[in-house]
């Protein structure tokens, strides 16, 4: 599951100044190729003929100057509480949540807890308590629920009154899925994008024809990643949910002062 916290959470701030680069980026910018870390000039020529803009990240003075994360480390902690008194108080009481970082989660959830109608519910209370939109993946391993809830997302989930949930129940619906996947989405193929596209292949789907000794000519990369890019094209993951805090649990961004006409 994942959340719209940064744009949400932007949004109730009040703004007092920017970061000298991109720090988030929604979907939509995105697909108009905005990325993190571009200049505010370069993003801003990107946005503007689409009719978009640049929103400031918080920040303070002293020590710094730095980007301001406790409002969203404060919404974070209040998101997954939510999560939990939620599933706490249906069905799925007990059941293992994994903080994968600031807006992601896993819940592994029992099949006869109905797993579609637990993700349904904690959508409608997030929203309802919080105001966030959350996005659910449901399927049978954290992968494939990884992709699902990109799926959400993007068909507006993200930015929409409540979220949404995408279910995968069966093969062939993880093949659906994997087909309208951007196989640079997979883990371990994001900085591979443009070996990808010499290779002509957009989609994780087209990564089957491609054995592991050949993922591993075309992409460039070690043998076991390439033995990992072979499962996670076919939707296979043995990674199990774990009640663990995400792996980081701080971020510094030292920045510069920019005026905020520049970028408002």
């Amino acid at each position: 599951m994942s959340t719209g916290l940064f744009a949400r959470v932007q949004a109730h701030l009040r703004l007092r100044s920017s970061s000298t680069t991109t720090s988030f980026v929604s979907p939509h910018p995105r697909a108009l190729g905005v990325r993190k870390h571009m200049s505010p000039e370069a993003a801003r020529a990107v946005l503007t003929p689409a009719g978009g803009r640049l929103v400031h990240a918080f920040w303070r003075d002293w020590p710094g100057p730095r980007t301001w994360y406790k409002p969203y480390q404060d919404a974070s902690r209040d998101l997954f509480a939510c999560i939990r008194a939620s599933l706490d108080a249906g069905a799925a009481c007990g059941a293992t949540l994994e903080r994968a970082s600031i807006d992601e989660g896993y819940v592994s959830v029992e099949e006869r807890h109905g797993p579609e109608s637990v993700a349904e519910e904690l959508v409608r209370s997030v929203r309802e308590r919080l105001g966030l939109p959350v996005c659910c993946g449901v399927a049978p391993n954290k992968l494939l629920a990884k992709l699902a809830s990109s799926a959400a997302k993007a068909s507006g989930g993200g930015s929409g009154a409540s979220g949404r949930v995408y279910a995968v129940r069966s093969d062939e619906e993880a093949q659906a899925l994997l087909r309208q996947t951007a196989a640079h989405r997979l883990p371990g193929l994001g900085s591979r994008a443009d070996a990808l596209a010499r290779a002509g292949i957009e989609v994780a789907s087209q990564l089957q024809t491609l054995d592991v000794p050949r993922l591993q000519a075309v992409l460039s990369l070690s043998p076991a990643a390439a033995a990992a890019a072979h499962d996670a094209c076919r939707g296979v993951s043995s990674a199990a949910v774990v009640d663990a805090p995400p792996k980081s649990a701080s971020v510094t961004s030292w920045l510069a002062h920019t005026p905020l006409s520049l970028l408002a």
